[in-house]
């Protein structure tokens, strides 16, 4: 079955008229200086953090002199933004990005669920309402959402910060809601026979049959949440994670000693939590992210 494979391919290649060899080659040579352009500022930089603040503003691009990672060890000791260490900023990220992915995900799932299972009495309407706001700009919200803030006391507290993504509706809705459409009732019919409630059924039944696309969207939140400058920039100015800290380390940086080589070894460390859970569920994304959407 293989050598049948291996042939069939080497088949259709040789079968290739020399305008379509070319057409391959010409977009190879565009994929090959595209990857270029992605690899090249993250190899300057991991290049630049080997090198003292001298030897930075002497050759950017070049070689350091003598291959060292102290920058690294100083990230976690001289990266500081005002009484913030750089653990800290991490913690903060790190603290964020789960409660909102975690929060964002249940309510989402919930929401989608009742309106893809149960029809009663206004689900259509509030289907409709859902996909309506979306269209609305956020950033029309934000004075509002600001003072909502102010006055519940959630400013400058992480968990007060998570909640808000607590609100059961957006993208991840509309994933879901697709995802749950998928799944047959059956299922939970059969759990409502052996004596299972509405809660267990959903919980223990309903829900494992799109634990792939729950994964999927529960990374991409906590990636999406990991990124995120606005948010904290509004509402954590006193409590910064990682991405508002690399703002503000760069900001007195360029008024100090603009020492470049600790804040890319900053970047790159902030850039591991990331890598990490990319390389590790790749493959759970790649089998669930379809082209426009996600696969339940």
């Amino acid at each position: 079955m293989v050598k049948n494979k291996i042939r069939y391919k080497r088949f259709t290649f040789e079968k290739r008229t020399p305008f379509q060899r070319a057409v391959f080659a010409a977009v190879s040579v565009l994929f090959l200086l595209y990857t270029v352009t992605l690899i090249y500022p993250f190899a300057i930089a991991f290049l630049n953090t080997m090198k003292t603040s001298a030897e930075y503003w002497v050759d950017p691009t070049g070689l350091p002199a003598r291959f060292t990672l102290r920058n690294f060890a100083l990230a976690f000791s001289e990266f500081k933004v005002e009484e913030h260490s750089y653990l800290d900023m991490l913690g903060n990220s790190l603290l964020l990005s789960v409660l909102s992915a975690g929060l964002a995900i249940t309510s989402s799932s919930l929401s989608a669920y009742i309106l893809a299972k149960y029809k009663f009495r206004g689900s259509g309407a509030i289907y409709v309402a859902a996909i309506v706001l979306m269209m609305l700009p956020s950033i029309g919200t934000l004075p509002a959402m600001y003072q909502l803030m102010l006055d519940l006391h959630f400013k400058n507290n992480v968990i007060g910060v998570s909640l808000t993504a607590a609100n059961g509706f957006g993208n991840y809705f509309l994933f879901l809601y697709a995802a749950f459409t998928t799944v047959s009732w059956s299922y939970a019919e059969a759990a409502f026979v052996d004596g299972a409630g509405n809660f267990w059924a959903f919980f223990r039944v309903m829900l494992p049959q799109v634990r792939g696309t729950l994964l999927a969207l529960l990374l991409l939140s906590f990636i999406s949440t990991w990124n995120d400058y606005l948010t904290p920039y509004l509402y954590l100015d006193r409590n910064p994670t990682i991405a508002l800290g690399l703002y503000r380390f760069e900001i007195v940086i360029r008024q100090g000693s603009a020492n470049y080589p600790l804040f890319f070894a900053g970047v790159l460390v902030s850039m591991l939590p990331v890598l990490v859970l990319f390389l590790i569920f790749s493959s759970t994304l790649m089998n669930n992210v379809s082209v426009g959407g996600l696969k339940g």
